[in-house]
């Protein structure tokens, strides 16, 4: 008797499990999430790589030429210096991703400047979008089967050992909570991290990733009270290589 009443709590428990409210169409659990500094990292990673293999293909129109032989300075903007931008630098996220970005293009065997003179500037700012998503009712894919395996795995147990059945149904409800507590995720707020160089009033290079926070770390994408965002610097052109001096010494005869 005492068997089938833990069963019974068994398949109440995955019952009320399974009722759990789930995201749909779309859950977030293979999306891209930021809940911690590592997770920065791993933007700024992406972001560089971005950078890498985007830039390259932008002509640097503005580069100049040199005063003695009259050859281009650099064919794209990534043949400069580059200058990171952030439109806030308030923001915790903006200070750290500043950091964690620089690293990153100083890797890849980039020049990071803290003089915007003649290099190329990357822009870059966030806008966190807050949401008011209600829970979504959703079937938990296996439910059934799952609550039939776990009464079959934990009678089986039962008949070696009434506590090895116990040990086997609780495992499988922790394991199902978890899975629910998973799938279940359903953030409320949204950040876009957008990434832009600019010549002449011009975009030419310009990325945007989108990710996930959590509602309470919204703060860490928000900058201080009544702080007007800078606008967008414009990357200008290079200054011209000047002529070598030519030192002339006269002496008397």
């Amino acid at each position: 008797m005492t068997k089938y009443l833990a069963l019974l709590a068994f398949a109440a428990a995955l019952a009320g499990c399974s009722e759990q409210p789930l995201v749909a169409p779309k859950p977030t659990t293979f999306q891209s999430k930021a809940r911690t500094v590592t997770d920065w990292s791993r933007l700024s990673v992406q972001t560089a790589d971005d950078i890498m293999k985007y830039m390259p293909v932008v002509p640097d129109g503005d580069a100049g030429v040199h005063m003695i032989d009259g050859k281009p300075v650099g064919s794209n903007l990534l043949a400069r210096r580059l200058f990171l931008h952030p439109a806030d630098p308030t923001v915790p996220f903006n200070r750290t991703f500043h950091d964690l970005l620089s690293l990153e293009l100083t890797r890849r065997g980039e020049t990071v400047t803290r003089n915007p003179a003649g290099a190329t500037i990357v822009n870059y700012d966030i806008t966190v979008f807050s949401y008011n998503h209600p829970p979504a009712d959703a079937h938990l894919p296996g439910s059934t089967t799952l609550l039939a395996g776990a009464a079959i795995g934990a009678d089986a147990a039962f008949a070696a050992a009434p506590w090895a059945g116990l040990l086997v149904a609780s495992a499988a409800v922790d394991i199902t909570r978890e899975v629910v507590l998973l799938l279940g995720d359903q953030p409320n707020a949204e950040v876009a991290l957008d990434i832009e160089v600019m010549t002449d009033d011009r975009s030419v290079y310009k990325g945007v990733q989108f990710f996930y926070i959590e509602d309470g770390d919204v703060p860490l994408y928000v900058g201080a009270l009544n702080t007007p965002k800078p606008n967008p610097l414009q990357t200008g052109p290079i200054a011209a290589a000047p002529t070598p001096a030519r030192v002339m010494r006269v002496t008397a005869q």
